[in-house]
């Protein structure tokens, strides 16, 4: 089943976490693109509106795309209503690209947070999506034209895109399909330039560190409380040891960590900082949300924070393979309600 890390932190969550710190867990890993399997599947366009769920059906849970309704150990569940979902990726470029070079170039949304609101008891769930998850990838060329689908980490399919836009609606479209179709509602993505300028905007991030980190910088020892400058949170999030399988799993931890931290040091960030915040971001942001949507977040009560269940493999790269048994429990549980 879905794996929680945080237990119930009762403190309110604010918009700084999307425009800032949630992207600085993203970072660079260094890595080459990888080869799409040579098997080729039916060809099937993806929209850039994203994946639309079917309207009056009914199934049994499998491993395919839910309709309106499901059928899951006897018991049926509707879609719950009441949520607002906005997907989160961290990106591992600069904003001063081409378009020309994105496509296939290996940017990559290496952080995939699913942020899930319910506004009916105004508390907010996060799902991090493992970047590293193995899943078909839907390659383009550089004429919006689909080539074919081949099994990749989730993350590259960010790279088969021209624009950012473009980008975050096919990552949308996927991680919609990776969850049986659950519906997302908006995306926004940060680059690293945009990560440093909103820490920067921030005056520095500061952090308590519960465990030793020193391997990254020397000041990232247990018991410190420091204020990280840009650099530093960069260091500390783009850390990755890419000779040790699974080593992704550590970095999604500190990114639990951070935002535990947060809640006890940004409580009560007014509108007025939250928009500079905003604009530091400057063209490194990219949403489909307006500013409005983004600051309701800090209204919301943190809950619980999920990751996926399931094993790594080393072939070339870290493939992560989901529990599929554990990602319908979580999915039911999650963004469905029992029948009345």
């Amino acid at each position: 089943m879905a794996t929680k890390t945080t237990n119930n932190k009762a403190k309110i969550i604010v918009v700084v976490l999307i425009l800032g710190i949630i992207a600085i867990v993203g970072g660079v890993v260094v890595a080459l693109l990888s080869t799409p399997s040579a098997s080729l599947i039916e060809e099937t366009q993806v929209v850039e509106t994203g994946y639309t769920i079917p309207t009056s059906t009914t199934v049994e849970a499998d491993y395919d795309n839910w309709g309106d309704s499901v059928v899951y150990n006897g018991v049926t569940y509707y879609p719950n209503h009441h949520l607002t979902t906005l997907l989160f990726m961290g990106v591992d470029q600069n904003s001063d690209y081409e378009s020309s070079e994105l496509i296939g170039n290996g940017c990559r949304a290496d952080t995939i947070m699913l942020f899930i609101l319910d506004n009916e008891n105004n508390t907010l769930d996060i799902l991090e999506v493992n970047r590293d998850t193995w899943s078909p990838v839907d390659v383009y060329d550089h004429d919006r034209n689909y080539l074919y689908s081949g099994d990749m980490q989730l993350c590259l399919q960010y790279s088969f895109a021209d624009s950012p836009t473009r980008s975050c609606m096919l990552m949308k479209s996927k991680v919609s399909s990776l969850l049986y179709g659950v519906g997302i509602d908006y995306y926004c993505s940060l680059t690293l330039d945009g990560m440093r300028n909103v820490v920067e905007a921030m005056g520095g991030l500061p952090v308590t560190f519960d465990e030793n980190l020193s391997f990254i910088d020397p000041a990232f020892v247990e018991g410190a409380t420091v204020v990280l400058t840009p650099e530093q949170a960069e260091r500390l999030f783009r850390y990755r040891d890419i000779t040790q399988t699974g080593s992704n799993q550590g970095r999604m931890s500190r990114a639990a960590f951070v935002m535990q931290q947060l809640f006890d040091t940004m409580v009560g960030t007014d509108s007025e900082t939250l928009q500079t915040y905003y604009d530091a971001a400057g063209d490194g942001l990219t949403t489909d949300a307006d500013a409005d949507t983004l600051y309701s977040i800090r209204t919301y009560q943190l809950n619980n924070i999920y990751t996926f269940s399931g094993t790594y493999q080393t072939n070339t790269y870290d493939e992560f393979y989901i529990d599929e048994d554990a990602l319908q429990e979580m999915v039911i549980d999650l963004f469905y309600v029992e029948a009345e």
